[in-house]
């Protein structure tokens, strides 16, 4: 069964792979970005930034010595900002303590910063060809309804028991080939929105969830705490030419980013009248939510002219040279096209 179950995903990648750039390569640095971006992020979206990155950091040696603006401005759009930040803590103890190269084993790659044990896993297996599953939560999808299994996938417990499962399957000449066979089987096949494609499964005779009607009800999440709901207030304020920004604590959430004014309360017009002086126009540009990982803002965002620039710390630019060269997080770029 071990057997079968192998060449079947290695089968099935070899007919359906997906044609994309991160896998037109064994450098480790390279798949090692791709791994990093798609986290927490759609496949489709990740290409441009993938390849943008790449040509201006094609070295670990270039990440490692980037200037954080131009880091930030790199990521702008992928969102999760502390991963671009541990990128560049990795690439710097690797020039360090590892000879400025991504070490190959497992066991050193989950001790540096961002690396979890599903991108070592993936590191290992594409780049340097050992035989690691890979397992993040498709993988468990997979592997659960494969094997019906009900445990909560949340738990590490949980975890640590597909990834000795899956590991046993691993593919020994292609162990690359076989990690990524199981993220495209669970984007095309075994899907997590929606109704698996149980008819085009190589693996229906042997799945135990299809023979005990159970596929829908797996894998077993406990549900999440709900996240906690802020208001906010964004105001872009201008002068002539120029937009007012200012750079968020160095620690936190959206740790470094430009942002416009953000106060973290509701405000109305009246409210707005009485921070600044020289006001020449208001105007409501809209409403927005925007979802973090544990937390939700609901945005009320307001467009402010005035005649002088007041004495506030943070600077004023231009709007090109906001939109070439500084990094605003994806909620602000959201209230800024409200200005459209």
């Amino acid at each position: 069964m071990k057997h079968e179950i192998t060449k079947a995903f290695i089968s099935y990648y070899d007919e359906y792979k997906r044609d994309l750039p991160w896998r037109k390569t064994n450098d480790a640095y390279k798949i090692w970005i791709s791994e990093i971006m798609l986290q927490q992020t759609r496949v489709e979206a990740v290409k441009g930034y993938y390849e943008r990155f790449i040509n201006t950091l094609p070295t670990l040696e270039s990440l490692a010595n980037v200037d954080d603006d131009t880091l930030m401005k790199l990521w702008q759009g992928l969102g999760y900002y502390s991963r671009a930040k541990n990128l560049k803590k990795c690439a710097e103890v690797c020039m360090r303590e590892h000879n400025g190269a991504l070490p190959k084993e497992y066991e050193e790659l989950v001790k540096l910063p961002g690396i979890g044990k599903y991108t070592a896993g993936a590191i290992t297996s594409i780049a340097y060809k050992q035989r690691k599953s890979a397992v993040d939560g498709n993988v468990m999808r997979v592997f659960a309804r494969l094997f019906d299994i009900h445990d909560d996938i949340l738990k590490e417990k949980t975890k640590e028991q597909f990834i000795s499962l899956v590991d046993e399957y691993v593919d020994d000449v292609e162990p690359g080939n076989f990690n990524q066979a199981i993220m495209d089987f669970a984007n095309d096949i075994c899907i997590t929105n929606g109704t698996p494609a149980c008819g085009r499964c190589p693996l229906q005779h042997l799945c135990l969830a299809y023979q005990r009607d159970t596929v829908m009800q797996l894998p077993n999440r406990e549900k999440k705490l709900s996240k906690k709901e802020e208001p906010h207030t964004v105001i872009i304020l201008r002068c002539q030419d120029e937009v007012y920004l200012r750079k968020r604590p160095a620690t936190g959430l959206l740790a470094n980013l430009y942002e416009f004014i953000n106060i973290p309360s509701k405000q109305k017009v009246e409210d707005i009248q009485k921070i600044f002086t020289g006001i020449i126009s208001i105007r409501s540009i809209g409403e927005l939510k925007n979802v973090f990982s544990h937390l939700v803002w609901h945005i009320d965002a307001y467009e402010v002219y005035v005649d002088s620039k007041p004495n506030l710390e943070g600077i004023w630019v231009s709007e090109k040279e906001m939109l070439d060269s500084f990094s605003l997080p994806t909620v602000m770029d959201k209230v800024w096209q409200l200005t459209k």
